[in-house]
């Protein structure tokens, strides 16, 4: 797996940076965050520095700028390391996907209490794969998560990240929070693929360009509102093959969940958004 520190001193850059650092199956080891630490790091761990300004560093770099496309950077970040990107081998049992339209639908969120009720049932392992934010560990109350599987409950493990060439164990279940990265490879594989989003004048037109093939829709933070109600009715009209779900806003839930580092079936197990996600279980089987 090739690692690379980062020194990129542009918000918007960085983010795509990590993104294409991911999507090549590479790791960060170092985010740096001054000269002077860079200036530090051991040449013998063999990291590749990518930068966006002149920066003394004894080892190898590359120079990412600012006004490079996103396939630019990929392709950039892909040669410095050939081939490294995971292949992963599905090998029996069932693979859920958490894909959001965009970023901050709650994909994280429905991803965890999605994995949580499956975990009622069955063995599950939540594996958070989220190329940009990776929070899953953030909402269960760990200071960082791993490779490594982390035992939440006798039926539910939660992993950050897999390594090179994985293969799924057999007979197991997996749910993937793939934060809002449209060119995953897990996309390949999944059983079921569920696109979140929230309702807004074009979520219809950016459902169309989508890149894969979704088995099912789930309209988060969803309102009683005759406006939000027309636009669903007109992406059920377009998908109708598809399944369609709805997640209510459930503030109050979703705040004591995260107060508890827990989910919503330990703490709010009444709430309208955890009998929707309970319902979406049920649907995954269909």
């Amino acid at each position: 797996m090739a690692e690379f520190a980062t020194f990129i001193t542009d918000p918007d850059l960085e983010i795509r940076v990590i993104r294409a650092i991911h999507q090549s199956g590479g790791v960060i080891a170092i985010r740096g965050v001054s000269a002077q630490q860079i200036a530090q790091i051991d040449p013998n761990l063999r990291l590749t520095l990518l930068r966006n300004k002149a920066i003394a560093y004894s080892g190898n770099r590359l120079l990412i700028k600012r006004e490079s496309s996103d396939e630019e950077i990929s392709e950039l970040i892909s040669s410095s390391a050939p081939n490294n990107k995971p292949q992963f081998r599905k090998n029996g049992g069932k693979v859920f996907a958490f894909v959001g339209l965009s970023g901050g639908v709650g994909t994280t969120s429905l991803a965890l209490n999605f994995a949580f009720e499956l975990s009622q049932q069955s063995a599950i392992t939540l594996i958070d794969l989220d190329p940009v934010s990776p929070d899953i560990a953030r909402l269960i109350g760990l200071h960082r998560i791993d490779e490594r599987p982390e035992i939440l409950t006798k039926n539910l493990t939660v992993m950050q990240g897999l390594d090179q060439q994985s293969s799924l164990r057999p007979s197991e279940n997996y749910v993937f929070d793939l934060g809002h990265d449209h060119n995953s490879q897990i996309l390949e594989i999944a059983d079921e693929i569920f696109l979140v989003m929230r309702l807004a004048f074009n979520t219809l037109d950016r459902l169309k360009k989508v890149p894969f093939n979704p088995t099912g829709l789930i309209v988060n933070f969803m309102q009683r509102s005759k406006y939000l109600a027309h636009l669903q009715d007109e992406i059920k009209k377009e998908f109708p093959r598809l399944k369609h779900c709805q997640v209510p806003i459930d503030f109050k839930a979703f705040e004591e969940a995260s107060e508890n580092r827990s989910a919503l079936h330990e703490v709010a197990r009444n709430s309208l958004a955890r009998k929707s996600i309970a319902t979406l279980t049920q649907c995954a089987y269909m």
